[in-house]
């Protein structure tokens, strides 16, 4: 795995966390992240699906903060 992409995967599992309050599921959400397919959809990409069964928020609501 790119030493760069841990970096920032674990970044954001502890801002997630914190925004989120989702401690509990933060090994689960760390599985989560992937490289997108094209480089046109970004460099991280994170399906906001179990977050948002973890806060009882929509997804959009999720991926709007």
């Amino acid at each position: 795995m790119d030493p760069l992409f841990t970096t920032v995967s674990e970044q954001m599992i502890l801002a997630i966390t914190e925004a989120f309050g989702v401690e509990h599921a933060a090994k689960d959400i760390a599985t989560e992240f992937s490289v997108p397919p094209k480089i046109e959809l970004g460099h991280l990409a994170f399906p906001c699906f179990l977050l948002a069964k973890s806060t009882q928020k929509k997804p959009n609501e999720i991926s709007s903060i």
